[in-house]
């Protein structure tokens, strides 16, 4: 192995083009990763020492300043920055620096050159040749040289096309042209030029060809490597992805289509285009410099990604695309979406852009002439140069476009294979994921050249299924494709290739039932079945297969293609996009084959249905069966598609009906034994508040049965976090949390829906978060609980509970947090007006905080952008009234109560980043008064610990149910971040802090306000009263309203539905009431057909009885509670009930008047 940091160690290098791109990167490499070599000698234009300090404080050099202990004195030593320039003879250096560079240097690497595809003859001469032949002769003069180094590139054969080996162009006569050309004035090589060139392109690319002969000529006995690398790219890895200070080739025609001045190009899309991130030349420099010393022979170096990771022209165009369309630039003059075009035709290509771009600058030239002022004729002036440089810029790279060549990489790849710690000195180009790479390319002129503030591009959620879909129809690149792009989609290939094809190995419905039927716990049921109601065995045979057959999924392709269809024409109406982690998807397909496949998906939308058989679809994956309730059933046409999607279903409760559950258990199970990949919301219901519920373990207990019971190796089971920036019931939920009935799903409704296809709804982000395995989470709690599921069916429960859990955690922890969550925590701090300005610096910080804590933003513009895009999804929900934005007042609402509700589902989304921070500033803020700032450390985690258990029906706060949050691990964290002071046993909140726990505390207020409302209504119940638990929620909703409405509660959203059915649940936890059934839940009885008739109808749901429990019959362990909690509100909020009820504890039993009598069970 060729360890070169030894071989270089000591070693003087003169570098010359050190201010230059390349220079830069290889600069950096040397000091960062050689700093055992000797001194580096600059040689450097226009005043050496200025030049080279406004180099060192470039980005590219941050991570080397800020991890180098002593940064300035390392560099102060190893520079020597001497003035001189190339582009004269003798370079202007003076005497002292020759003589110093003749004793010491040992290599030479030459990277100084004149790149620009519009520099005459003359200047690219004298600066690519005569000062490299120069350069040459002094480093015959030098004493101890071992190497010398000529960057050069790639195409000096491009003249020709096809495959290049890595040899010398074949210039014969050299020597003689060089004499000839030197011997011509300027003005006779300019008026020669295209004489000259013949089939170069350019005389940069000439002149390269021209030297390499040359110098291979003239070398003598100095060791000499010629590097040459393709078109140079942006930093592919290290120091920093992405970074690039100049525009030249590639870039600047990637920087013209990001601000809209470039939309077409010249050329075939078809044809491969040889692109080289600039790190890996830098890589490649200094393994060649190490291998080229003290070797006699002549070696030339391709450095290229055409032979061994090739890409295509559409390719590149495509991924460009996609990154400018997701990233909007400040300075774009063309706000429409952007897709770039390739015409291999020149005609058609300069017929688009007259009518596109020149005629419209003629039309406005003419006017600005004839009619127009001074202002006018200047713009129409400065319209002709844009058009004139824009195809300028085209017609340069027509040569590289419409041309194609690979590059041998032969003695590229034997190096390669010689050096030793390749990760850090890395030349292997089949490692680059070229997407990435583009989205990295793309951001670094954003960042670097147009100097935007833009976020780093993440590897989560780069793909977008809506604008640009994988590239995989059976009729691509056909007339057909072109024409019905969708149609095409719908009716690719679809082989998942992978061992389990959920369409080859699936049962047929009449066998599956058959099998369930003949199960002994299915035999078992039905013989129970049949001597409880006195019927024959047969008939409840007969029923069993009845109720199997609603039962049972029919998965067809050719529905789900035509069904996929559909979906693609309405989410590409609706959405601006679905970003996929296709990292995590690709861990997902990893795990195939090690047991049947569980898909656990966030519940937030009917769109979480179908979303994962649309994009298994797209990726070729076998299509997941879904569990879903029978109120689907009573929709027309709805129930038969999903059926044939792969849809089973399920009544909402069926726990006491022993038939039932034995019929859907094996169901499941026969599933799970069969290897066919299953899909349920571990949720039970659609969350309507944005924060996920706690499990349902019966799903979780059926599917694991199988593998508990030995019946398959393991379970791959994945938790999937979807996140909607607005989701498409978002007005029906606010509707239900304001006590209004659920509206049931029907045919009618669905096409009355159909206004949504006017809506934005903006993006979907899907995350695949890790595969669990049952095996190993079922290994590793038997080896740290002493768990034994396979025997013990306790122990068994316990697995579930666990793993469901860690399910759930998951699906939190892995949403991407979207742009309307982040607006709308802000609005909702400041519901009573926040200006554009102060709103996009809030936003800008609570996204950074976000990041902080190590959460993800899907979005990766800027901040100013990011707040534009936002508002534009979110104009029905957020306006601007008199310079500031509030929640949008509706026609009916003019509080904006809808509103409020739907910004609080989206805000909630990101609740737990902060969840243990913001119960540490309730608790803070409840302590702190205006005559002390201190409080005590214990009395602000106690009240923290209270929080967490009161707040515990909220939030999941860890991957096991029995978990507790480090309370004085996060005190400590916000002490070390600056944003609480600590003294000894006391904290207090620092300048720094005092804005952020303001948004923490709005954050968990409404919450403490809901929990506060819902134990003041527990004193309207006497202990020989006993209320409904329906009638419970609305009376603790009606109080809420009524405090909000006379001003004694400040957020709205505490009277949310959903939040106070977790209070009554807690509060049955709790031990303060109780909660009994009032009537017989529903069973299987009965008649063939009025089985039938039954299950197409809606579960009647029971409606239980709420009691207080003798623990609290007397007012004062309520009144200490309401207290308890009421410590923790809003300061300054009026903690008496509505005016309506009084004063006393239990007049709140006459809430409603004369009414109350109805609300009460006699």
């Amino acid at each position: 192995w060729m360890e070169i940091e030894q071989v270089l160690r000591g070693k003087n290098i003169l570098l010359t083009g050190a201010t230059g791109f390349l220079g830069k990167v290889v600069l950096e490499k040397i000091l960062r990763d050689v700093p055992d070599s000797g001194k580096i000698y600059l040689i450097i234009r226009n005043g050496a020492q200025t030049r080279l300090k406004d180099a060192l404080d470039l980005p590219i050099f941050e991570s080397l300043r800020s991890n180098h202990p002593n940064f300035q004195d390392y560099v102060t030593r190893k520079l020597v920055p001497i003035d001189g320039d190339l582009s004269v003879p003798g370079f202007q250096i003076s005497s002292d620096a020759m003589r110093e560079l003749q004793h010491n240097v040992h290599i030479v690497i030459h990277l100084a050159a004149l790149n620009d595809f519009f520099e005459s003859l003359s200047s690219t001469l004298r600066t690519n040749v005569l000062a490299a032949l120069e350069l040459l002769e002094m480093a015959k003069k030098f004493r101890n040289i071992q190497a010398f180094i000529h960057s050069s590139i790639a195409y000096v054969n491009s003249d020709r096309k096809g495959f290049h080996l890595e040899e010398l162009p074949p210039i014969e006569d050299a020597e003689e042209i060089l004499a000839e050309l030197v011997q011509m004035k300027p003005e006779a090589l300019e008026a020669s030029q295209t004489a000259i060139l013949g089939n170069y392109p350019n005389p940069f690319i000439y002149t390269k060809a021209l030297v390499e002969c040359l110098l291979a000529k003239r070398r003598g006995n100095i060791p000499m490597s010629i590097i040459r690398p393709s078109i140079l790219g942006a930093v592919w890895r290290d120091p920093l992805p992405g970074w690039i200070d100049s525009v030249g080739a590639v870039a600047s025609a990637l920087l013209y289509t990001g601000v809209g001045l470039i939309r077409f190009l010249v050329g075939d899309r078809r044809l491969i285009v040889d692109l080289i991130p600039v790190d890996v030349v830098a890589c490649c420099i200094l393994a060649i410099a190490a291998a080229t010393i003290d070797k006699r022979n002549f070696n030339i170096y391709h450095i290229g990604t055409s032979q061994n990771k090739p890409i295509r022209w559409e390719e590149a165009a495509r991924w460009v695309s996609t990154y400018w369309r997701q990233h909007n630039v400040k300075k774009r003059v063309d706000a429409t979406p952007l897709r770039i075009r390739m015409y291999n035709n020149e005609l058609m290509y300069r017929s688009l852009f007259f009518l596109r771009n020149d005629l419209p600058a003629l039309l406005y030239s003419m006017f600005a002439n004839t009619i127009g002022n001074a202002k006018q004729r200047e713009t129409a002036a400065s319209l002709r140069e844009l058009n004139d440089r824009r195809m300028s810029i085209i017609l340069s790279f027509k040569h590289f476009t419409s041309n194609e060549w690979i590059f041998d990489v032969s003695n590229t790849a034997a190096l390669m294979r010689s050096v030793a710690h390749p990760d850090r000195f890395y030349f292997d180009v089949e490692d680059i994921d070229w997407e990435k790479y583009f989205r990295f390319f793309c951001y670094g002129l954003q960042r670097f050249i147009l100097q935007e503030d833009v976020k780093q591009p993440t590897d989560l959620l780069r793909i977008d299924l809506v604008q640009e879909p994988l590239k995989r129809t059976v009729v691509s690149n056909t007339l057909f494709a072109w024409m019905f792009p969708d149609l095409s989609w719908a009716f690719k290939e679809y082989k998942t290739n992978i061992g389990i094809d959920s369409l080859m190995t699936m049962r047929n419905s009449s066998e599956t039932i058959s099998l369930i039927i003949q199960s002994p716990n299915v035999r078992d049921a039905i013989k129970h079945a049949a001597e409880e109601e006195g019927v024959s065995v047969g008939e409840i045979e007969h029923r069993s297969r009845d109720i199997l057959e609603i039962m049972a999924h029919e998965l067809y392709l050719p529905v789900a293609r035509a069904a996929g269809w559909f979906l693609r024409k309405i989410f590409k109406r609706i959405y601006q996009g679905i970003h996929v982690d296709e990292i995590g998807l690709g861990k997902l397909r990893a795990a195939l084959g090690n047991g049947p496949l569980i898909l656990i998906p966030t519940h937030r939308s009917y769109v979480d249905f179908l979303i994962l058989s649309y994009l298994f679809f797209e990726y070729d994956l076998p299509l997941p069966h879904i569990a879903a309730g029978e109120d689907f059933l009573g929709i027309m046409l709805v129930h038969w598609i999903l059926r044939h999607c792969g849809a089973f279903f399920l009544r909402r409760s069926f726990k006491d009906d022993r038939l039932y559950t034995a019929l859907f258990t094996e169901y499941v199970q026969r599933l799970v034994i069969d290897w066919s990949p299953i899909e349920f919301f571990i949720e039970g219901k659609r969350s309507r508040t944005g924060k996920s519920l706690h499990p349902k373990f019966g799903m979780m207990s059926i599917v694991m049965n199988p593998y508990f019971e030995k019946k398959v190796p393991d379970l791959t089971i994945v938790p999937i976090s979807i996140s909607y920036e607005k989701v498409l019931e978002a007005e029906l939920y606010s509707s239900e949390l304001m006590g209004g009935k659920k509206v049931k799903e029907s045919l009618q409704g669905l096409i009355k829906a159909s206004k949504i296809l006017q809506s934005n709804f903006g993006r979907i982000n899907i995350v695949f978060n890790d595969p669990i395995s049952a095996k190993d989470f079922t290994t590793k709690q038997g080896l740290d609980k002493g768990l034994d599921p396979f025997v013990n069916h306790q122990d068994r429960k316990r697995i579930v509970e666990e793993i469901s859990y860690k399910i759930v955690y998951d699906i939190i922890h892995g949403a991407a947090i979207t742009v309307t969550s982040l607006i709308a925590a802000i609005v909702l701090t400041h519901r009573k007006g926040i200006s554009q300005h102060d709103l996009q610096d809030k936003v800008d910080w609570l996204r950074n905080e976000i990041y902080a804590r190590g959460g993800n933003v899907a979005y990766e513009g800027t901040t100013k952008s990011m707040l534009t895009y936002g508002l534009d999804v979110m104009k029905s929900i957020v306006c601007k009234e008199r310079s500031v934005y509030i929640p949008a007042p509706r026609e009916d609402d003019r509080e904006g109560k809808t509103s409020i509700l739907i910004l609080d589902q989206m805000k909630n989304s990101l609740l737990y980043l902060f969840n243990a921070e913001g119960m540490i500033a309730c608790s803070l803020s409840s302590i702190i008064s205006s005559e002390s700032t201190l409080c005590k450390r214990s009395e602000v985690l106690d009240g923290a610990r209270f929080l967490n258990s009161l707040l515990r029906m909220e939030f999941v706060n860890a991957p096991s149910p029995n978990a507790d949050i480090d309370f004085e691990e996060v005190l400590n964290g916000m002490i070390q971040r600056n944003i609480l002071n600590s003294t000894n046993d006391q904290v207090s909140i620092s300048d720094r802090g005092s804005g952020f726990l303001t948004f923490l505390t709005h954050l968990f207020w409404p919450l403490i306000d809901a929990y506060w409302i819902s134990l003041l209504t527990v004193f309207s119940m006497t202990p020989s009263v006993s209320l409904r638990r329906s009638h419970y929620l609305q009376r603790v909703q009606w109080v809420a309203e009524r405090m909000q409405l006379e001003g004694r509660l400040t957020f709205y959203e505490s009277t949310s539905m959903e939040i106070l059915v977790n209070t009554l649940d807690l509060w049955r936890r709790w031990g303060v009431v109780t909660v009994r059934s009032n009537q017989p839940s529903e069973n299987t009885k009965g008649t063939r057909k009025e089985v039938k008739q039954k299950m197409k109808k809606k579960n009647v749901t029971e409606d239980p009885l709420v009691e207080l429990t003798s623990a609290y019959h007397s007012e004062g362990a309520l009144h200490d509670l309401l207290d308890k909690i009421g410590k923790y509100r809003k300061p300054g909020t009026n903690a008496t009930p509505p005016s309506s009820l009084g004063g006393s504890s239990r007049g709140l039993c006459a809430l409603g008047g004369s009414s109350s009598g109805s609300l009460v069970r006699q």
